[in-house]
């Protein structure tokens, strides 16, 4: 199976892979088939025991290796054993987790150096039950799961580092390594205030922006870095300068609070979420997706409708430039929007993939295969407070499969979904036809 992959939720600059240029023992030859290929086996008890508890996050792809990978964290360290699973791309085989890295947020693959790195937000407990407050990462070996410095501490030190959560980790196509983190405003709104921190490939900081108003949207090119909440803000790469014009200035409808941007062919888009709060109550639509072109106000576009729980629109979105197409996370409305973007700066026909029995779509990433697109989803499942908006056996953290079969496009045979129980490693269902909400 040739698996062909150029853009990522979190890294947006990945170049084509063939995995039929490996031979079998260099595919195996990664540390989740050292001692077991599944998380069914009684060395996994421990781990899976405590994933109810957990939520999935992140997504990255190592096509090369056939492998995704999931983060998984408590947000509270209440837990040393969550971190990060892998699974196969073909079959989502659970092929195991790695040992020593727990409390994961975000997450990235650093396909230069073959290696993933993995953020800690918030507090986290050691192996040895030390609760550690503050934000971190580490840089993971994919030889042998190792970390390859010591953990890097972010603001250690400083008076922030109690203020600012960061959330999200970047890698360029020269292994440099971003951050970027928050001070949470209250009530979930969009006026915090964001800053981005600079790393080399061996985890010395380079450089630290000011902070500036915005909430965890990145996006890292080749020449700058684009932050915000609904004004965007230019960053330039080399030392961290905030250029004093914005990129672009917010929507005029104000509610805009961007979670994740990515690169579209000469232009921006982005997702927005918002909590229910910062929701007028009578708004039946919401703008969870938007076009960005430099110098100009933000257009938005609805594909989700308020259903008027813990809050609406979108949490993450990728772009299939080979598909001309947008795909978005739409967290509490339990679909994938597939938007054709052919027409890149009107983002109006598209198509919805409702995933049943499921709650809380957190991430979404592709892998192109021949005439297939294999979209893959993080399923957060409800936890808390927030169990009493799920349905009974819609609490569960899953890992979603959707296969998109372009030869039969506008037929029944276009699109089939397969759902994975996490902590019982087994399908919910599997190659389902989808249910389509077409617009």
């Amino acid at each position: 199976m040739k698996f062909i992959h150029k853009a990522s939720a979190i890294c947006l600059s990945l170049s084509f892979f063939s995995i039929s240029a490996y031979s079998a023992q260099e595919l195996n030859r990664n540390i989740f088939n050292e001692g077991g290929n599944n998380l069914t086996l009684p060395e996994s008890a421990e781990y899976m025991n405590a994933i109810k508890s957990g939520s999935a996050y992140q997504l990255a792809v190592d096509p090369k290796s056939n492998l995704l990978y999931m983060s998984w964290g408590y947000r509270l360290g209440s837990n040393p054993v969550a971190g990060i699973l892998a699974f196969e791309l073909d079959n989502l085989k659970a092929k195991g987790f790695i040992n020593g890295i727990h409390d994961v947020y975000g997450l990235d693959f650093d396909k230069k150096n073959n290696r993933l790195v993995a953020e800690h937000t918030v507090n986290r407990k050691t192996e040895e039950g030390e609760l550690l407050t503050g934000n971190s990462f580490d840089i993971i070996s994919l030889k042998d799961g190792t970390k390859l410095t010591n953990t890097i501490e972010i603001d250690q030190g400083k008076k922030e580092r109690n203020t600012f959560n960061s959330h999200y980790i970047f890698v360029n196509d020269i292994g440099d390594i971003f951050i970027s983190s928050e001070s949470k405003p209250k009530h979930g709104g969009p006026d915090g205030m964001q800053k981005i921190t600079k790393y080399n490939s061996s985890g010395t900081e380079v450089w630290q922006t000011k902070a500036f108003p915005g909430l965890v949207a990145a996006l890292i090119s080749n020449d700058k870095i684009i932050a915000g909440a609904n004004d965007l803000y230019e960053i330039s790469l080399s030392d961290g300068a905030i250029s004093k014009s914005l990129y672009a200035s917010k929507p005029e409808n104000g509610d805009a609070r961007y979670m994740a941007l990515v690169k579209g062919d000469n232009l921006v888009y982005a997702a927005s979420f918002s909590k229910l709060e910062n929701i007028k109550p009578n708004q039946i639509k919401y703008d969870n997706v938007y076009v960005i072109e430099k110098g100009k106000a933000a257009k938005g576009f609805s594909t989700v409708t308020n259903n008027k729980t813990v809050g609406v629109g979108s949490t993450s979105l990728i772009v299939n430039p080979e598909r001309k197409e947008l795909y978005t996370a739409n967290f509490n409305d339990n679909t994938i929007s597939v938007i054709n973007i052919k027409n890149k700066a009107d983002l109006s026909i598209y198509k919805n993939i409702f995933i049943q029995d499921a709650w809380g779509i957190n991430a979404v990433t592709y892998v192109n295969s021949n005439d297939n697109t294999y979209i893959y989803a993080a399923i957060k499942g409800g936890h808390g407070k927030n169990v009493k908006y799920t349905d009974q056996g819609m609490d569960d953290v899953k890992l979603a499969k959707i296969t998109l079969n372009n030869k039969y496009a506008n037929t029944s045979l276009w699109c089939k979904i397969s759902i994975m129980d996490i902590k019982s490693n087994t399908f919910d269902y599997k190659e389902h036809q989808c249910d389509i909400q077409q617009k």
